[in-house]
């Protein structure tokens, strides 16, 4: 096409150089017609390097498409081979090639559907051999934590994500299957790996159950001094006797709380029943004290006004002197009888000022007792280490931030904290040096949050913050600056400076969030704190 116009340019310039010598008219129409041309030879030329650098793109494309899904199909392998070598000939219209591509996109998408499906049935095959390995028994801690961590991660993760996981958790089973079969008495081995794990679970379990009772008195100090042989690790059999040990101090502790509730309930019953009586006399006596004045009054009354008719009649001395003698014995009798009414009142004062200091006494008693029960209670919720709140509390405390939540919508954040490399601490310096460390630590992150927060100690060396009614970057600012005090603590034991960081992993609630849900995504978040490096905050 381009050679065409070439040959039409030199055949007009020549015709142009004929005609110019016999006709203006013709030179002129000619010149026009040259113009043309040549404008039409330089748009086909510009058309043709656009085609080209098209087709270049195109193939460059293509070439890309086929290395990401080669090996996935033969039939697409060879159909964007066919595609490239196509784009390679100039002389082969891209127009031509559309059925092709066409086809290409068909497959295309067909492949990247079943790579699709296949990757959710990876998912839930890791789901699943997660769930299985979490199920064996004799794991150490600390791959359980990274089970638990890769479990709880994202339930629709990209690919990229999904392979990580995938490579993970083979690995996890790589170390699992070593651990097991590390002993040639591979039965007895396991055997003893499953004992270890249940002693190391009833040991914990154990541990908090002393926690969270806290009895007052002998059966208290037992307790601790259990809870203090727990931590410093005893043997199986040991360990049996404890928990027995553990069970009767429980039992005969709440058989005796409750023998000492029936007991003051028993007593105050009975001093109620006897004030009930007394105050049943009491006003019985009133009421005939009550009586008596009345006819003395009435008797008073009636003598003063025979006085009054006697005086009013002066001619029969004798006769009113007799009534004077009369009246006067009569108001002495009424005198001697008011002054025993008198004694009697006396006595239902003082019986009504005796009830009263009994009544204020029961007052006392039982104002007494509910301040123990409030204090009972509070010790139900608060840590027995670090006077921190404890699981239970957290419960409670997260249904009620709940609830508001879902009434006003105000931001509501859950951050768990977990101390670093904790038990290497417990390991070389012992676990009084690790209760002391929880304790100042717990004291450090109470310090700084706001009133209107909560704190509580989730088990070990975690713990959970309830942060609500403020926005992510002001919640950032004072997660890391309790994060920062707790790295700026200075501790030391067996006179070495030892420093403790913290990861901490925090989240929003948000639309149709339930508090569990929350719970497992602040846990998730810590989870990746720690894979980040420690000592930092994430939040997802």
């Amino acid at each position: 096409m381009l050679n065409r116009a070439a040959f039409l340019s030199a055949l007009t310039r020549r015709s142009y150089l004929k005609l110019s010598m016999n006709d203006n008219q013709y030179t002129v129409q000619l010149s026009i017609l040259r113009k043309k041309l040549e404008e039409q030879q330089q748009g086909l030329q510009s058309e043709g390097l656009k085609n080209r650098r098209e087709r270049h793109l195109l193939r460059r494309f293509i070439g890309r498409i086929s290395q990401g899904l080669k090996g996935y199909s033969a039939e697409l392998d060879a159909l964007m081979a066919d595609l490239r070598q196509a784009l390679e000939n100039p002389d082969v219209q891209v127009d031509s090639l559309i059925p092709k591509l066409a086809m290409a996109e068909r497959m295309t998408i067909r492949q990247t559907e079943n790579r699709d499906k296949e990757f959710s049935g990876l998912a839930l095959q890791v789901s699943q051999s997660g769930d299985v390995l979490k199920r064996v028994r004799g794991l150490p801690a600390q791959l359980k934590r990274e089970l638990n961590g890769l479990l709880l991660q994202h339930n629709n993760p990209s690919q990229e994500l999904l392979l990580r996981r995938t490579t993970r958790l083979l690995s996890m089973y790589d170390r699992a299957v070593k651990l097991i079969t590390a002993s040639h008495d591979f039965s007895g081995n396991l055997r003893e790996l499953i004992d270890k794990d249940l002693q190391l679970s009833l040991s914990n379990e154990l541990q908090h159950l002393i926690t969270e009772l806290d009895f007052d008195g002998q059966f208290g100090d037992q307790l601790l001094d259990i809870r203090n042989q727990l931590l410093l690790g005893v043997d199986s059999e040991k360990l049996m006797s404890i928990a027995l040990q553990v069970i009767r101090l429980v039992l005969d502790g709440t058989h005796a709380e409750r023998q000492a509730s029936q007991q003051f309930l028993t007593s105050i019953n009975q001093d109620l029943a006897s004030l009930k009586h007394s105050t049943s006399k009491t006003l019985e006596h009133s009421e005939s004290v009550v009586a008596n004045h009345s006819e003395l009054n009435a008797e008073l009354s009636r003598v003063g006004q025979n006085l009054q008719v006697v005086v009013q009649d002066p001619t029969n001395m004798q006769a009113m002197v007799k009534q004077v003698g009369d009246a006067q014995q009569a108001i002495q009798a009424l005198v001697e009888r008011n002054r025993a009414l008198e004694k009697h009142q006396q006595t239902l004062i003082d019986r009504i000022q005796f009830n009263e200091s009994r009544l204020q006494q029961l007052c006392d008693q039982t104002a007494d007792y509910r301040r123990r029960l409030n204090d009972q209670e509070r010790k139900v919720f608060l840590d027995h280490l670090t006077k921190v709140y404890n699981r239970a509390a957290l419960a409670d405390r997260l249904d009620h931030e709940y609830k508001r939540w879902l009434r006003h919508q105000h931001p509501l954040c859950i951050a768990f904290v977990d101390l670093d490399h904790f038990k290497d601490i417990n390991d070389s310096y012992g676990h009084s040096a690790g209760d002391k460390a929880l304790k100042i630590i717990a004291r450090t992150i109470f310090r700084n949050m706001p009133d209107t927060d909560f704190v509580a100690r989730y088990g070990g060396e975690e713990f959970v913050l309830i942060m609500p009614e403020r926005e992510k970057n002001i919640l950032t600012e004072q997660l890391n600056q309790i994060r920062e005090a707790i790295a700026a603590l200075p501790f030391k034991f067996r006179d070495r400076s030892v420093s403790i960081s913290a990861s901490i992993g925090a989240t929003l609630f948000t639309e149709s969030d339930t508090p569990q849900q929350v719970l497992d995504r602040a846990d998730r978040a810590l989870y990746d704190a720690k894979d980040s490096g420690r000592n930092r905050l994430i939040w997802v």
